[in-house]
């Protein structure tokens, strides 16, 4: 009887020992979760201050307008060079614009030879022009020159011949002018055939085997003629 009553008191004390247990995990849950709502409900909180901030800060400031999506609002129809197909965009319109004064932008050379021909009248070209050209196809260029500076021509041919040899030319350009009152220094590119390692270059470089010389042109009665060359000196190289 002794033994059962000590197996009973055992039994009690150790169902006392789990309730109390299952009490204290049931109240630890209960500070967690409670701990755990304080917590989201600061950061919704604070969350819903930063958002209250930001709005009032957009009431309060004065934005830049979208230039792009005012530009594309426009109306281009009647800008020429943009055709209707083209859909509206910056850049076609920037494209499409024509420059106010009507000025042009000429290439310069690496070297700094000046394409601008923009104070070259059309005479004037184009007796610099067909000098260059008669050259390219074996002339002496005499009918361009005045009859009385004729000995400025044969000085510059002779040097030619000194310096090149044969050597063919076979194209040219004219470049930037010097303008004075009473005649135009014309400066002209005049291009050689290539050497065999310059074969793979663009035929269009401006700064392939070349010779520059200056023309002094002037009008001599009705026509413009030359009245003065003279190399204006590179070393061509292969």
């Amino acid at each position: 009887m002794e033994e059962n009553a000590n197996f009973m008191l055992m039994l009690n004390k150790k169902k006392y020992f789990l309730n109390d247990l299952f009490n204290l995990i049931l109240l630890l849950a209960i500070m967690a979760v409670c701990s755990c709502s304080n917590h989201v409900s600061s950061s919704s909180d604070e969350s819903d201050s930063l958002k209250s901030i930001a709005v009032r800060m957009d009431e309060e400031c004065d934005w830049s307008s979208n230039e792009k999506e005012q530009v594309l609002e426009e109306d281009f129809s009647d800008i020429a060079g943009l055709s209707s197909g083209v859909d509206s965009s910056l850049v076609a319109v920037v494209l499409s614009r024509k420059e106010s004064d009507g000025s042009r932008n000429y290439p310069v050379t690496a070297d700094g030879f000046s394409l601008d021909v923009s104070d070259l009248p059309e005479v004037v070209a184009k007796c610099a022009g067909d000098f260059a050209s008669d050259l390219e196809k074996g002339g002496n260029g005499e009918e361009f020159f005045s009859k009385e500076n004729i000995y400025s021509l044969v000085i510059f041919l002779y040097d030619y011949y000194e310096r090149f040899g044969n050597r063919k030319i076979t194209r040219h350009v004219v470049g930037k002018p010097f303008v004075d009152k009473d005649y135009w220094q014309v400066p002209v590119r005049m291009y050689f055939s290539r050497g065999k390692a310059r074969k793979d270059e663009s035929a269009d470089s401006f700064t392939d085997i070349h010779e520059d010389v200056l023309l002094y042109i002037r009008q001599f009665d009705t026509e413009m003629k030359i009245f003065e060359i003279e190399f204006d000196f590179n070393e061509p190289k292969d």
